[in-house]
């Protein structure tokens, strides 16, 4: 096959205005229209991408992906690619008519090197105090001479070119990473002896709509967030180094008083009610003295602030899904013999295909610990990520954002079943449809207990977490009318008090008979909490054959979440939600390392394993008079005889 002379590869989500623009552009060349080729990677944009006009001079292809993200889209497009050279292009990028031709120039100028052409905001931008710092700030890296640079790790994808051979030499962009993906990909050609070239004449307009301070802010807050990989992958970098230094966790008496007094002043100023304050302040000032140095003082602080706010968020995620490091700067880069070894379906971030929906206190926790002890299944690090059932409004500490959400399955190699368990999808009226939206082959386990011994054990775990104020369970069941009208929160509780309406989260039937409206029988599995303790290994067999994976795999099938007690109820709820004196106090006074540290101890010796008291027997009839009609239709939803739930 013979070769084109450059291919451009332009991944897109969701931004059909945009890329017409940049595609238009792109077609009105003075490079021949048959020496280069269009690559339109569509990462799951709604409606698909679609383009006009002539598609054949030049060639004009779309490659239609799933929430893949920027690094595997641009590793797919280069795995169909028929240039000589890959150029990368973002999908809101303007270029001139030389564009193509000044990239090609310097390719063969300057063989087997990282070309990097030149970035700027569009000129009206330019006439606002935010856009004329921005293009202040992000042109200061930026060499002032066409040649070579001695910046290692000089590079953009969104203006980028680069021999197709060497690209897959290096193994293309790193599909772990979610933020510096490109900086990463010229770390690793210039650990190899690569050049990186800088050319201006191939100069771009980044057609941006982070045009204000806020939404800035926002994005480097983002982007702050997920450079841990990075980081972690490079950790003697000199600039991830400084990262860590400046936006890391606060180190008194490790480190300079200055420096620790920026962090708190950071950290203070980024409550909300400041925050909000700072950016009304700078909207004032933009409007009143846009000249003005404190504007720009102001500018900065708001960056630091967003940056050490997004790193923290990000070293929380790298604790909660455990990350390991894959391609240190130290190792050889990772040498691709053909295509066909480098595949989109092992580099990618897999979504997930199993979701084991709950409910409460069914054996959710076990059955994810054992389904991670199986070498073809990954089960996600954190358990109950709660991403998924908008409608029920989770309490703070679970996961919102997608890159965060997808970056708990970075630690998948392979494996068939890539996995995660939150026990109140079942509960959520959207979660199912939402899964299905998002994952939509997958697999549903759903696990049923008794409604009463369910409800009864949830009241006790609420207690144990200190996420119940109320420590008698009639009187719990008797406020269920006033939660329902927004009365009786729990102090520690910050989400939707449908999930305290414990009859209502008892009431199986309708919760199940969405999901399998949404996924059909066939796509979910049952369990009952009584089959899983009677006969473990049983139960466990029938979930793999429901997955289709062997089950003569050795399984540790211990016992997992046993009831809990603690000691001293009152100490539990001072360190479940401290006053903000000793909040700040604890904060002030130790490192995070070592406030964890003594808290887990602390938690720890407060807590006893001990079997709650046998339900009240009256109440005990009462519940199971009520649960008796929606326990009857469950079991015709099932065809299964459930009648042993209603005989106590």
């Amino acid at each position: 096959m013979t070769l084109l002379k450059l291919s451009i590869i332009i991944p897109t989500h969701n931004r059909p205005d945009q890329l017409a623009t940049t595609v238009a552009r792109l077609r009105k060349q003075t490079l021949p229209a048959n020496d280069y080729e269009l690559l339109v990677i569509d990462d799951g944009s709604v409606p698909p991408v679609q383009l006009s006009g002539n598609l054949s001079s030049p060639s004009c292809r779309i490659i239609r992906l799933e929430g893949v993200e920027r690094s595997t889209a641009r590793n797919a497009g280069a795995l169909v690619a028929k240039g000589q050279f890959l150029l990368f292009l973002d999908d809101d990028i303007g270029v001139n008519e030389d564009f193509l031709a000044d990239h090609l120039r310097a390719q063969n100028e300057y063989p087997r090197a990282l070309v990097v052409g030149a970035i700027h905001l569009p000129a009206e931008n330019l006439q606002t105090p935010f856009g004329k710092f921005r293009q202040q700030l992000e042109q200061s890296s930026v060499p002032q001479n066409r040649g070579i640079v001695g910046m290692p790790n000089f590079c953009t994808a969104a203006n980028m070119s680069i021999n197709q051979e060497l690209y897959f030499a290096l193994g293309g962009f790193n599909t772990t990473l979610h933020s510096a993906e490109d900086q990463e990909l010229a770390l690793r050609h210039s650990a190899c002896g690569g050049r990186i070239v800088f050319i201006p004449e191939a100069d771009t307009v980044h057609h941006d709509h982070s045009l204000d301070i806020q939404s800035y802010c926002r994005r480097v807050e983002w982007g702050s967030a997920n450079v841990l990989p990075f980081c972690h992958a490079w950790p003697d970098w000199p600039q991830n180094i400084e990262r860590q230094r400046i936006n890391g966790p606060l180190q008194l008496a490790y480190e300079p008083l200055n420096l620790s007094i920026r962090k708190i002043s950071k950290s203070l100023l980024a409550q909300p009610i400041l925050l909000k304050s700072l950016f009304q302040l700078t909207d004032w000032l933009e409007k009143t003295m846009p000249q003005s140095i404190a504007l720009e003082r102001l500018y900065r602080l708001l960056l630091g602030i967003h940056l050490q706010k997004g790193y923290r968020r990000g070293l929380k995620l790298h604790e909660k899904t455990q990350y390991k490091p894959t391609t240190p700067h130290t190792a050889k880069p990772r040498m691709l013999s053909d295509r066909n070894s480098f595949s989109p379906s092992l580099e990618t971030v897999s979504k997930p295909n199993l979701f084991v929906v709950g409910a409460p206190k069914c054996g959710t926790t076990s059955m994810s610990d054992y389904l991670a002890q199986h070498p073809d299944v990954f089960m996600s690090p954190m358990k109950e990520p709660h991403f998924f059932g908008r409608d029920l409004q989770y309490d703070a500490g679970y996961i919102r954002d997608e890159h965060e959400y997808l970056a708990l399955f970075r630690g998948a190699r392979g494996q068939r079943i890539i996995g995660e368990a939150s026990t109140w999808y079942l509960f959520s009226k959207q979660a199912a449809q939402e899964i299905k939206a998002f994952s939509p082959d997958a697999r549903i386990i759903i696990m049923l207990r008794n409604p009463v011994d369910m409800i009864y054990s949830l009241h006790g775990q609420r207690l144990y977490d200190c996420n119940e104020d109320i420590a008698d369970f009639a009187a719990a069941l008797a406020a269920e009318e006033s939660r329902r009208q927004g009365l009786l929160r729990p102090k520690a509780f910050q989400g939707a008090l449908e999930v305290y309406l414990y009859r209502e989260v008892g009431k199986y039937a309708e919760q199940v008979q969405r999901y399998l409206e949404v996924f059909g029988h066939e796509r979910v599995h049952f369990i009952t909490f009584e089959e899983l303790m009677a006969d473990t290994k049983k139960v466990f067999q029938g979930v793999c054959d429901f997955l289709g994976i062997t089950s003569t795999v050795p399984i540790d099938f211990a016992v997992k979440n046993q009831m809990k007690k603690l000691r001293m109820p009152a100490l539990g709820r001072f360190m479940r939600i401290p006053p903000k004196f000793a909040r700040l106090i604890f904060r002030v006074a130790a490192p995070l390392s070592l406030r964890r540290k003594l808290y887990d101890r602390l938690w720890d010796l407060n807590v006893k394993v001990e079997k709650r008291p046998e339900l009240e027997p009256n109440l005990a009839r009462q519940l199971t008079t009520e649960f008796a009609s929606d326990v009857k239709k469950l079991s015709q939803l099932l065809g299964r005889d459930l009648s042993q739930w209603m005989n106590g």
